[in-house]
């Protein structure tokens, strides 16, 4: 537990900016406020990132839920990058992939054109925080759909 000692500042107080976020409650992370990133621990100690979290959660840092404060902080021009990202991607797996593959992406992606439609027109608040959820749901959808064909 050497390395902990040079993570406190994430539990002591001396930086109130860094809070416990999570993904639909499997995965917890450090989170930036002010910056808007996550940390991870790429190397160390076995158990780092959890030995973090414990002292995290014990001095009572807050928790946030990750994908909330994503689609609360969406503009109209996020989602759209966001969609326009989405589809890069499915079109590189649809190219580097068998066509079974791709088609599935495209699929999982679908629901994308009528989001971008809505976003392009004028809309109201509750369209863009309803069209930030469907993106995020569809980002996590790609990245289990790639995660589980190891592309």
């Amino acid at each position: 537990m050497s390395e902990l000692v040079n993570y406190r500042y994430l539990w002591d107080g001396s930086a109130p900016e860094w809070v416990i976020a999570h993904l639909d409650r499997r995965e917890f992370f450090p989170f930036n406020l002010q910056t808007g990133q996550g940390m991870a621990i790429l190397d160390g100690e076995p158990g780092l990132m959890d030995n973090i979290l414990r002292c995290m959660r014990e001095a009572g840092r807050p928790l946030l839920n990750y994908k909330e404060w994503s689609v609360q902080r969406s503009t109209a021009s996020d989602v759209l990058r966001s969609i326009e990202d989405l589809s890069r991607k499915v079109q590189k797996i649809r190219t580097h992939s068998t066509r079974e593959l791709g088609t599935q992406a495209l699929s999982i992606t679908a629901p994308l054109a009528g989001v971008r439609a809505q976003l392009e027109v004028p809309h109201d608040e509750a369209t863009l925080r309803q069209a930030a959820r469907t993106v995020w749901s569809v980002q996590q959808g790609l990245l289990e759909f790639c995660r589980a064909h190891h592309l």
